[in-house]
């Protein structure tokens, strides 16, 4: 798959709904977590973020929080 984050997104939201559901969390189009899962685009800060918020919620730390920057 090539990228660490596109294994990761894979490993947290089993394929086919992976971009999906990604694209649901970070509230962008489907087709542009499609690229990034392909390799062909680079992942977002949103989309970073997200994915390493999901990892901190499955591990139970509560006292992390990633805030968007305005």
């Amino acid at each position: 798959y090539g990228s660490i984050f596109s294994d990761i997104a894979r490993m947290l939201y089993p394929p086919p709904k992976t971009a999906a559901q990604v694209a649901a969390l970070v509230g962008c189009g489907e087709r542009n977590i499609e690229l990034c899962l392909a390799g062909k685009q680079n992942w977002s800060g949103d989309a970073i973020a997200a994915i390493v918020s999901e990892i901190m919620r499955r591990h139970h730390m509560r006292n992390f929080k990633v805030v968007k920057r305005e």
